[in-house]
């Protein structure tokens, strides 16, 4: 059992009675600013792969921003919402003193997200021009800040709508040919021992839309999903999170936000279609882009009510050493629910809280207001080769309470409101899967001989069939059904989204 910690501190001023106008009442403000580097700098992620400390920049090929967005109620309630093109946010915590000592809006409702740039500056190394450039970007934060103040307008509606775009993002966990798993790493595992993924990757892509009078609409876009590197390396980009936002404002005229989920354990490779990486960033926006522009055909108008606020001081056991004190936030306006930790969470956290939330719609955010690495779910603790859990500083469990908290922290908001729990469609907690056959007939090397399975790890039956003359190793959870392929001579199987065999193909 882990010992946990719980204060709450409440912006008393969000959570106060109002009346029916004032209820109805909203403006937002928009402001994107250019940080981008004006010198070479260490990049975040991959680091040691072109030095003996980390990699510099040597060339931008697409230019960073400091977005925000402020959201004002008829209350005079304020959040400040902005997202930066970098790995962590380990300057949250002062960006967001500073940025309450210049707009008055309290701490607690201030917001520093990054898209964790794995090819943006690693704000975190200690290097005179990681300094030189946390200043530019602190000025560029408090310009966005002051201009999207400034350039509030009234909210005419509020509107949602999601979609669940195919082959743009995978479980980085591999099934391997003996039921075990691994994580990404797998260079030393032979090809022929992959049998595919530990499970299905969230693929849910969420908009909101703020109607505004006199000016463009406001769109807030998240999804799940790693900035891939560039090729070469060394090169300093905003990523895809830029390239959808720069689509989405062109393609719907429409100033947009991204915001990133639980992407944790998800990289840009399409799960069902094969392992193709999508290490072409461009063309991950691009394709996001376009999955985005179709779904805004479908968006649903919201309700539009007070802005309200809670943040809670959890304080996690760290497995190495002690307690961190880390700070968990919830933000709700009308049917749309935000949620936020400072970790890479995974993409099952993410759904839970989707799927145990009142609200319309949630967001789940990673990577803000502060960098406290992976939260791994419990399964990976248990595996051989796991490289989130391996680096982690937080034991097995530590996910749920974050996950709880934040679910909790959701409930108490829409009972202290009256808030009512909208219906939401099946899909919008986890996307179906069809199972589906690759069209190869499979040969059964000695139809009849039942010794030709074993059972390994995890539940799994294992065999082997031949295609094309080259033995392929199979799994199987269904040892009735392993027994029935066994029996015949060729076969055309049926998988799942691990490429585990769940039927025979007519």
């Amino acid at each position: 059992m882990i010992a946990v910690l719980l204060i709450v501190v409440l912006s008393v001023g969000l959570l106060s009675g109002c009346s029916d106008n004032k209820k109805q009442s909203l403006s937002v403000g928009y402001a994107k600013v250019d940080v981008t580097p004006t010198e070479s700098l260490p990049l975040g992620g991959y680091q040691g792969s072109n030095s003996s400390a980390f990699r510099w920049s040597t060339a931008i090929e697409w230019p960073f921003s400091a977005i925000c967005v402020a959201i004002t109620d008829g209350n005079g309630n304020s959040v400040l919402l902005i997202t930066l093109d970098m790995l962590n946010a380990t300057m949250a915590d002062g960006l967001r003193s500073s940025l309450t000592s210049i707009t008055g809006i309290p701490k607690e409702n201030i917001m520093i997200h990054v898209t964790h740039n794995h090819s943006g500056p690693a704000l975190g190394e200690d290097a005179p021009a990681i300094t030189a450039y946390i200043s530019q970007m602190t000025n560029g934060v408090i310009s966005a800040a002051k201009a999207a103040l400034d350039n509030r307008l009234p909210v005419t509606g509020m509107q949602t709508t999601y979609t669940r775009p195919v082959g743009h993002n995978t479980d980085r966990h591999y099934l391997l040919a003996d039921g075990s798993y691994q994580s990404y790493s797998v260079g030393t595992v032979p090809k022929a021992n992959l049998i595919g993924h530990y499970g299905v990757a969230d693929n849910l892509l969420q908009l909101v839309k703020f109607t505004r009078e006199g000016g463009k609409d406001v769109v807030f876009v998240n999804w799940q999903g790693h900035p891939p590197g560039t090729d070469p390396n060394t090169i300093a980009t905003a990523n895809y999170p830029a390239v959808l936002c720069d689509y989405l404002n062109k393609n719907l005229n429409c100033e947009s936000i991204f915001f990133l989920g639980g992407s944790g354990n998800l990289n840009n490779n399409s799960q069902i279609d094969g392992d193709i990486i999508h290490n072409d960033y461009q063309e991950l926006g691009q394709g996001l882009g376009k999955a985005a522009v179709e779904a805004a055909k479908n968006f649903t108008e919201r309700n539009i009510s007070e802005l309200r606020v809670k943040e809670k001081m959890l304080q996690l056991k760290n497995r190495n050493y002690g307690a961190n004190k880390v700070w968990v936030y919830a933000i709700t306006v009308g049917d749309l629910a935000i949620v936020t930790a400072p970790f890479e969470i995974f993409d099952d956290n993410a759904v839970a809280v989707r799927e145990n939330s009142d609200y319309a719609m949630t967001m789940y955010l990673s990577c803000c207001n502060g960098s406290n690495g992976y939260l791994p779910t419990p399964p990976s603790y248990g595996w051989e080769i796991t490289y989130e859990s391996r680096i982690t500083n937080y034991p097995e469990g530590t996910a749920e309470i974050v996950q709880d908290e934040l679910i909790g922290l959701l409930k108490e908001i829409s009972t202290e409101s009256g808030y009512q729990t909208v219906e939401k469609a099946a899909d919008y907690y986890q996307g179906e899967f069809t199972p589906k056959t690759d069209g190869v007939t499979y040969i059964n090397p000695a139809p009849g001989d039942m010794s030709l399975y074993k059972a390994v790890k995890n539940g799994f039956f294992a065999f082997q069939v031949i295609n094309n003359g080259v033995i392929k190793n199979m799994l199987c959870n269904d040892e009735a059904l392993v027994k029935e392929i066994l029996s015949k001579t060729e076969i055309k199987f049926l998988f799942n989204e691990q490429s585990v065999v769940v039927g025979i193909a007519e």
